[in-house]
Formats: C-alpha cells, structure tokens, sequence
C-alpha cells in the first residue's frame, strides 16, 4: 500500500470550518482552476505554506495548513487522471492544454479544439487529477490564448513549468473526497498559533 501525505494551504477560519464540516466542494465551482473545480491539495508543504499565507492576507486573518494521506492504491477505484510531464514532450503539452482548457473555459474549447471536451474538468469528468503545479504565469498564458482563441504553443508550455512547485491533487467529486485521510491540521510549523 503505498501512500503520500498531502496539504491544503488555506486561513485558519476555512481550516476550521472544513475540520467541522468537512470539505465543501461547491465552494470552488464556476472558479477557474489548473485541473477544473475542486479541492486542491499539494504534496509540497511550503507551496501549501505560500498559499495560506496569500489567501490569510487577502483575508487578513491567520494562514493554516491542514494535511492528510492519501493511499494511492484506492484511485485505481476512481476515474482519475495523472499528468506524468517528464515522460515525454506529448504529456507536456497535454498537460498544460488540460490547465489552458480549465482557465480559459468551455467556450474557449469550442472555438480551438474538435475534442476539447475530453481534455478538461469542467464537468468533474475525472474524480482526481494529479499533476505539476503551473507557475504562476499561468494566468497570463491563459488571457494570451484565450484572447486569440489559439492553442498553448511549446514555448508557453515550457513556460508553465519553469519551477518545481510540486504536485497538486485536484478532489472534484464527493467519490473523491471518500478516499481521502481525515484532515488535521499540519504540526510541522504552527504559525497558526501566534
């Protein structure tokens, strides 16, 4: 059984509010996303660490990061999709084609592509979708091809992984959620607790 630990970088209040509650999948919908609505998870913890401090400023509250494990032999249970981007050039442009049709959104896809319907998670086709975090130029990549209605080039791609920012786990359906860990709050740095 192999398993890998997960975090999610949020405020302390949302922390909170998914320990008690559990993770509300509705809260990210219509929301433009790498990998479609979802929960997101990362298996770095400083990226998960970056985003909760981000989102706590925006919402001038504390940051918190919650973890979980994930055993991965239970995805094979699950329509899932894994972005391998060092294998081959192919997955690289797959990949950022995937996050590309996810921001840019379901018009974009009926404009640029005859089967773009299958290389997205608008419609949480896939119950988990595992890849590379994009950089964060991903937006402006996005407004680029959205705005000439064309496909990601090679360059652009290459441009998206510039960084290793580590692995994200988009969670988009409730079958998702299912098998994961219960969430706790991560005990590897506690500056949640100043």
């Amino acid at each position: 059984m192999k398993k890998v630990l997960l975090f999610h970088g949020t405020d302390l209040e949302s922390a909170q509010n998914i320990l008690q509650n559990g993770i509300n999948l509705k809260i990210n919908q219509g929301k433009a996303r790498d990998f479609g609505p979802g929960f997101y998870l990362t298996s770095s913890y400083d990226s998960a660490r970056q985003w909760a401090i981000r989102k706590s400023f925006l919402g001038n509250t504390k940051p918190a990061v919650l973890e979980t494990i994930l055993d991965l032999t239970l995805l094979e249970q699950l329509k899932y999709k894994r972005f391998d981007i060092g294998a081959s050039q192919g997955n690289l442009m797959e990949w950022a084609q995937f996050i590309i049709n996810n921001r840019c959104g379901q018009h974009y896809i009926s404009e640029t592509q005859k089967k773009g319907r299958e290389l997205n998670n608008l419609y949480q086709q896939y119950d988990i979708v595992v890849g590379q975090i994009a950089d964060g130029g991903v937006t402006k990549i996005a407004k680029s091809c959205g705005d000439k209605s064309s496909l990601i080039s090679k360059h652009q791609a290459e441009n998206l992984i510039e960084k290793n920012y580590g692995i994200q786990y988009c969670i988009s359906t409730e079958k998702g959620i299912h098998i994961l860990g219960s969430m706790k709050l991560s005990r590897k740095e506690r500056f949640y607790d100043n």
